[in-house]
């Protein structure tokens, strides 16, 4: 995949909060993957909180207009908790949400939107650097006054680091060098290892979701992409 269709697996998270003046609510990042023929959402469990799995919607894609607007079938959460020596370990627990593939509207649905999860093959701190794609709060949200939904995707440059005291979790040097003023939303989106092949062409790897990250200390934490492997192989 391309960094460019990379874009487009990644999905802000809307909540149904069947309110008259305006019938969603956003915050934070998720992305669809696919392993064993199967199709998820991933996101953290600290994004979604105790909101029901019926009043979370995802979108087909981002593509075009009908694809934002129509929302993916779920039929399954999975949570995965990963052992911490910290207090605050909710934090660190992913969630995926399983694809219900007979429920797909088959016309819309585009595979492509999703990466296809294969095993890490180089040390984290080979890559030239990293990207994080999400959808931070400060440039998204729900209009309230014209009930529209303002979405927008920003990518963030950073650079490996050192593996992080929490089991499986690394720290990341965020390019300061960018127009947000707070990482606030960006928890839940895929980190991605990039590799370049030439002046004009490079490879992308998913290693990991973002934690947690702010933009006073310029540094972030992910948890390794094999936490996701470990809860969609069930």
């Amino acid at each position: 995949m391309t960094i460019d269709d990379l874009k487009y697996s990644i999905r802000p998270i809307l909540f149904d909060v069947k309110n008259e003046y305006a019938q969603y609510s956003m915050l934070g990042t998720s992305f669809g993957v696919s392993n064993n023929n199967e199709f998820y959402i991933i996101t953290l469990k600290h994004v979604i909180g105790d909101v029901e799995t019926t009043d979370i919607c995802f979108s087909y894609g981002f593509k075009d207009k009908r694809e934002f607007r129509e929302f993916l079938p779920i039929n399954e959460k999975s949570i995965f908790k990963m052992p911490s020596l910290e207090d605050d370990t909710d934090k660190y627990e992913l969630i995926a949400f399983r694809v219900d593939k007979n429920s797909l509207k088959k016309d819309i649905f585009d595979d492509t939107s999703f990466i296809q999860l294969s095993n890490k093959t180089q040390e984290y701190s080979s890559y030239d650097y990293l990207l994080i794609m999400g959808f931070p709060a400060e440039v998204n949200g729900i209009e309230y006054d014209e009930k529209k939904i303002k979405n927008q995707r920003f990518i963030v440059s950073a650079t490996w680091s050192k593996k992080a005291v929490m089991t499986n979790c690394h720290m990341i040097n965020i390019n300061a060098n960018n127009d947000l003023s707070s990482y606030s939303g960006l928890s839940g989106s895929p980190i991605f290892g990039i590799q370049k092949l030439s002046n004009t062409q490079s490879s992308a790897h998913l290693l990991g979701v973002m934690l947690r990250a702010t933009k006073s200390s310029g540094t972030g934490y992910f948890l390794e992409a094999e936490g996701i492997k470990v809860l969609t192989d069930g």
